[in-house]
C-alpha cells in the first residue's frame, strides 16, 4: 500500500494490487505517476464515499472530488464500487463483487454484522422496501454513545438501541441501499421534503452548467422554495429561466427550482463536499417564480 497523503481531511491509499484505489481527495493532490498508474488498466478502480451521497460523488464534472467522470478513461476494464458509512457506525455498505457494482447510483449492500431499517422521518416507524425515510443503524461496529454527552446520546439513540443516522435513504427489493440526503439539508416545500441533492444531479446534467449547489430560500407562503446556484460555463449565457425550465422538466411539480442565482464557485471541503453553511450568503431578495 502507498499512501499519497494525510491530512486533515483523511487519507489518499492507493492499493497495488486488482482491487486498486481508495481516493477521497482531488485529482491535484494525487502524484501524477501514480496517476499514470491508475490509468493503465493493470488496476480496478474502487471509490468509497464517506456520508456522501453516492449519486452526487459519481456526478461531480469539477474535478474538485475522484469520480467515474474523471475515471472514465478506465472503462470498461475497470469497475467503479462504493461504500457507504459513518464516524459513528463504521462501515455500514459496501458493494463487493462485479454484479454489485453494475448498481448505479447504490451505496451496495448492507455490511455483514449491521442491522438496518428504514424509518418514517416522522413517526418512527419501519417503512417497507423502496420508501425513503431515515437510515438507522445496530451492531457491535456501532459506537456505545458520545463520551460524556447525555443530551446528544439521546438524541442519537433510540429506545432499542439504533443509532439515527440522519441520512434520508432507502433499500430497493434486492437489499442494495440508496443514499439520498441529509435529512436536516431536506427542503421543507410547504407539506413536502425536497431533497438538494437530487436538483444538483439534474442541474449538472444541463451541458451549461459546470456546477451547481441547492439551498432552501424563505418563502411567506411555501416555508421554503428550492434555490439553485449555479456555476456557468465559460462563456454560457444560459438564463434563469431555461435553468428552471430543465429542471421542471425532470422532477415532479413540488421540486422544481423556483429561484436561480449565477456564481463564480460553489463553496467545498479539500474533500469536495459542499460546505451548506456557506451557501447562505448568496441569499438576497429577488424575484420568485410563481408557485
Amino acid at each position: 500500500m502507498i499512501i499519497l497523503s494525510n491530512n486533515n481531511s483523511g487519507i489518499v491509499q492507493f492499493k497495488l494490487l486488482r482491487r486498486a484505489v481508495a481516493l477521497t481527495h482531488t485529482r491535484s493532490q494525487v502524484d501524477v505517476d501514480i496517476w499514470s498508474l491508475i490509468k493503465s488498466k493493470t488496476a480496478v478502480a474502487e471509490i468509497f464515499s464517506v456520508q456522501c451521497c453516492p449519486e452526487y460523488f459519481r456526478n461531480q464534472k469539477s474535478g474538485t472530488t475522484v469520480s467515474t467522470v474523471s475515471l472514465g478513461s478506465l472503462e470498461p476494464s475497470t469497475e467503479t464500487q462504493y461504500g457507504y458509512g459513518s464516524t459513528e457506525a463504521g462501515g455500514i455498505s459496501l458493494m463487493i463483487d462485479r454484479d454489485e457494482c453494475s448498481r448505479v447510483g447504490s451505496a451496495g449492500r448492507i455490511s455483514h454484522n449491521v442491522e438496518a431499517k428504514i424509518v418514517d422521518i416522522v413517526t418512527g416507524e419501519p417503512l417497507p422496501v423502496g420508501r425513503k425515510g431515515e437510515l438507522c443503524v445496530r451492531g457491535p461496529s456501532i459506537m456505545t454513545g458520545y463520551v460524556g454527552d447525555d443530551e446528544a446520546n439521546a438524541a442519537a439513540f433510540d429506545s432499542e438501541g439504533w443509532l439515527k443516522t440522519g441520512d434520508l435513504c432507502y433499500i430497493d427489493q434486492d437489499g442494495f441501499l440508496f443514499v439520498v440526503d441529509r435529512l436536516k439539508e431536506l427542503i421543507k416545500y410547504k407539506a413536502y421534503q425536497v431533497a438538494p441533492a437530487e436538483l444538483e444531479l439534474v442541474l449538472q446534467s444541463l451541458p451549461e452548467i459546470v456546477d451547481a449547489a441547492v439551498m432552501p430560500y424563505p418563502h411567506e407562503e411555501a416555508g421554503e422554495i428550492p434555490m439553485a446556484l449555479v456555476v456557468r460555463q465559460p462563456g454560457s449565457k444560459v438564463t434563469e429561466a431555461q435553468v428552471m425550465e430543465h429542471v421542471a422538466r425532470q422532477v415532479a411539480p413540488y421540486k422544481k427550482v423556483r429561484k436561480v442565482v449565477f456564481v463564480d464557485s460553489i463553496p467545498k471541503s479539500p474533500a469536495g463536499k459542499i460546505l451548506r453553511r456557506q451557501l447562505s450568503d448568496h441569499m438576497q431578495p429577488c424575484h420568485v417564480s410563481r408557485l
